[in-house]
Protein backbone atom coordinates (compact mmCIF):
# COMPACT_ATOMS: atom_id res chain seq x y z
CA UNK A 1 0.00 0.00 0.00
CA UNK A 2 1.28 3.82 -0.46
CA UNK A 3 -0.01 7.16 -1.46
CA UNK A 4 -0.54 7.19 -4.73
CA UNK A 5 -0.76 11.30 -5.39
CA UNK A 6 -0.41 14.81 -4.04
CA UNK A 7 2.53 15.39 -1.37
CA UNK A 8 3.10 12.74 -0.58
CA UNK A 9 2.86 10.76 -3.32
CA UNK A 10 4.64 7.39 -3.40
CA UNK A 11 5.23 7.23 0.44
CA UNK A 12 4.22 3.53 1.87
CA UNK A 13 1.97 2.64 4.33
CA UNK A 14 1.74 -0.22 6.77
CA UNK A 15 -1.48 -2.37 7.39
CA UNK A 16 -2.76 -3.77 10.56
CA UNK A 17 -1.88 -6.96 12.18
CA UNK A 18 -5.80 -8.07 11.78
CA UNK A 19 -8.20 -9.74 9.92
CA UNK A 20 -8.56 -5.95 7.49
CA UNK A 21 -8.99 -5.78 3.95
CA UNK A 22 -6.50 -3.12 3.15
CA UNK A 23 -8.04 -1.06 -0.20
CA UNK A 24 -6.03 -2.10 -3.04
CA UNK A 25 -3.54 0.92 -5.25
CA UNK A 26 -5.73 -0.19 -7.81
CA UNK A 27 -9.24 0.25 -6.26
CA UNK A 28 -8.14 3.52 -4.89
CA UNK A 29 -6.46 5.09 -7.80
CA UNK A 30 -10.28 4.30 -9.52
CA UNK A 31 -11.91 6.13 -6.75
CA UNK A 32 -10.25 9.25 -6.62
CA UNK A 33 -9.87 9.27 -10.07
CA UNK A 34 -13.87 10.23 -9.50
CA UNK A 35 -13.23 12.36 -7.26
CA UNK A 36 -10.15 14.47 -7.47
CA UNK A 37 -11.95 17.87 -7.88
CA UNK A 38 -13.87 16.95 -4.40
CA UNK A 39 -11.17 16.95 -1.90
CA UNK A 40 -9.35 20.23 -1.60
CA UNK A 41 -10.51 21.97 1.54
CA UNK A 42 -12.98 19.60 2.84
CA UNK A 43 -13.06 18.14 6.24
CA UNK A 44 -12.91 13.91 5.55
CA UNK A 45 -14.21 10.80 7.62
CA UNK A 46 -12.53 7.48 7.04
CA UNK A 47 -15.15 5.29 9.03
CA UNK A 48 -13.68 1.54 9.15
CA UNK A 49 -10.42 3.02 8.35
CA UNK A 50 -7.66 0.29 8.86
CA UNK A 51 -4.33 1.43 8.04
CA UNK A 52 -5.79 5.19 7.12
CA UNK A 53 -5.22 4.95 3.07
CA UNK A 54 -8.13 6.32 1.78
CA UNK A 55 -8.01 9.48 4.39
CA UNK A 56 -4.53 10.02 3.98
CA UNK A 57 -4.62 9.43 0.55
CA UNK A 58 -7.03 12.89 0.79
CA UNK A 59 -4.96 14.49 3.10
CA UNK A 60 -1.71 14.19 0.49
CA UNK A 61 -4.39 15.59 -1.81
CA UNK A 62 -5.12 19.11 0.01
CA UNK A 63 -7.92 17.71 2.48
CA UNK A 64 -8.25 20.26 5.37
CA UNK A 65 -8.51 17.79 8.02
CA UNK A 66 -8.96 14.21 8.35
CA UNK A 67 -11.15 12.01 10.86
CA UNK A 68 -9.89 8.44 10.86
CA UNK A 69 -12.64 5.85 13.25
CA UNK A 70 -12.34 2.14 14.05
CA UNK A 71 -12.42 -0.13 16.69
CA UNK A 72 -9.04 -2.65 16.27
CA UNK A 73 -6.50 -1.69 18.61
CA UNK A 74 -4.05 -2.66 15.72
CA UNK A 75 -5.53 -0.72 13.26
CA UNK A 76 -5.55 2.47 15.28
CA UNK A 77 -1.60 1.11 15.73
CA UNK A 78 -1.37 1.33 12.17
CA UNK A 79 -3.43 4.45 11.37
CA UNK A 80 -1.37 6.60 14.10
CA UNK A 81 2.10 5.22 13.02
CA UNK A 82 0.53 6.02 8.77
CA UNK A 83 -0.35 9.53 10.23
CA UNK A 84 3.28 10.17 11.89
CA UNK A 85 4.77 9.23 8.62
CA UNK A 86 2.54 11.64 6.81
CA UNK A 87 2.64 14.76 9.06
CA UNK A 88 -0.85 14.18 9.15
CA UNK A 89 -2.32 15.30 12.37
CA UNK A 90 -5.49 13.38 12.17
CA UNK A 91 -8.23 12.82 14.76
CA UNK A 92 -8.25 8.97 15.61
CA UNK A 93 -11.18 7.41 17.31
CA UNK A 94 -11.16 4.24 18.91
CA UNK A 95 -14.65 3.03 18.78
CA UNK A 96 -17.30 1.40 17.28
CA UNK A 97 -18.63 3.50 14.21
CA UNK A 98 -22.04 4.20 15.78
CA UNK A 99 -20.61 5.52 19.13
CA UNK A 100 -18.23 7.40 16.99
CA UNK A 101 -20.65 9.03 14.94
CA UNK A 102 -22.87 9.72 17.61
CA UNK A 103 -19.73 11.71 19.61
CA UNK A 104 -18.95 13.69 16.25
CA UNK A 105 -22.69 15.10 16.40
CA UNK A 106 -22.13 18.88 15.55
CA UNK A 107 -19.37 18.16 13.30
CA UNK A 108 -19.16 18.60 9.11
CA UNK A 109 -17.57 16.56 6.80
CA UNK A 110 -17.51 17.20 2.72
CA UNK A 111 -15.99 13.65 2.44
CA UNK A 112 -16.58 10.48 3.99
CA UNK A 113 -15.39 7.24 2.91
CA UNK A 114 -17.29 4.14 4.36
CA UNK A 115 -15.18 0.85 4.29
CA UNK A 116 -16.60 -1.78 6.10
CA UNK A 117 -16.65 -5.40 6.33
CA UNK A 118 -18.11 -6.65 3.30
CA UNK A 119 -20.43 -9.05 4.96
CA UNK A 120 -22.20 -6.34 7.04
CA UNK A 121 -24.77 -3.39 5.96
CA UNK A 122 -22.91 -0.90 7.66
CA UNK A 123 -23.06 1.53 4.97
CA UNK A 124 -26.22 1.91 4.84
CA UNK A 125 -26.03 2.16 8.78
CA UNK A 126 -23.24 4.66 8.75
CA UNK A 127 -25.00 6.68 5.71
CA UNK A 128 -28.43 6.84 7.93
CA UNK A 129 -26.56 8.01 11.02
CA UNK A 130 -24.73 10.70 9.08
CA UNK A 131 -28.12 12.27 8.13
CA UNK A 132 -29.09 11.59 11.78
CA UNK A 133 -26.15 13.24 13.95
CA UNK A 134 -26.66 16.25 10.68
CA UNK A 135 -22.87 15.27 10.13
CA UNK A 136 -22.46 16.32 6.18
CA UNK A 137 -21.87 19.92 4.92
CA UNK A 138 -24.23 21.64 2.72
CA UNK A 139 -22.34 19.76 -0.48
CA UNK A 140 -20.66 16.38 0.45
CA UNK A 141 -19.41 13.47 -1.32
CA UNK A 142 -19.96 10.05 0.42
CA UNK A 143 -17.70 6.93 -1.00
CA UNK A 144 -19.03 3.44 0.23
CA UNK A 145 -16.92 -0.01 -0.74
CA UNK A 146 -18.50 -2.94 -0.51
CA UNK A 147 -18.59 -6.52 -2.41
CA UNK A 148 -19.26 -6.56 -5.91
CA UNK A 149 -22.77 -8.11 -5.77
CA UNK A 150 -23.68 -6.38 -2.88
CA UNK A 151 -26.52 -3.40 -4.25
CA UNK A 152 -26.64 -0.57 -2.32
CA UNK A 153 -29.79 1.42 -2.47
CA UNK A 154 -30.44 5.03 -4.88
CA UNK A 155 -31.25 7.12 -2.16
CA UNK A 156 -30.82 6.77 1.25
CA UNK A 157 -32.07 9.82 2.84
CA UNK A 158 -30.87 12.87 0.72
CA UNK A 159 -27.76 10.87 -0.65
CA UNK A 160 -28.13 10.03 -4.25
CA UNK A 161 -26.22 7.77 -6.04
CA UNK A 162 -23.73 9.86 -7.72
CA UNK A 163 -21.55 7.26 -9.84
CA UNK A 164 -20.59 3.69 -9.40
CA UNK A 165 -17.68 2.21 -10.40
CA UNK A 166 -16.44 -2.23 -10.17
CA UNK A 167 -12.78 -2.84 -9.63
CA UNK A 168 -12.05 -6.97 -8.88
CA UNK A 169 -14.34 -7.97 -6.23
CA UNK A 170 -14.75 -4.56 -4.86
CA UNK A 171 -17.45 -2.02 -5.98
CA UNK A 172 -17.70 1.84 -5.03
CA UNK A 173 -20.82 3.11 -4.86
CA UNK A 174 -20.32 6.70 -4.34
CA UNK A 175 -23.35 9.29 -3.21
CA UNK A 176 -23.99 13.09 -2.71
CA UNK A 177 -25.47 15.25 -0.76
CA UNK A 178 -26.81 18.62 -1.74
CA UNK A 179 -27.59 21.17 -5.03
CA UNK A 180 -24.13 21.15 -6.62
CA UNK A 181 -20.83 18.98 -7.21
Amino acid sequence: MRIIAGKHRGRKLIAPKNEARPTLDRSKETLFNIIQFDIAGKNVLDIFAGSGALGLESHSRGASSVTFIDNDFNSIEAIKRNCSACACGGNVIKADFAQALQRLSGEKFGLVFIDPPYETDFCITAMQMLNQYHLLTDVAIVACEHKRDTVLPEKVYNLSVYKTRSVGIANFTIYKYGEEL
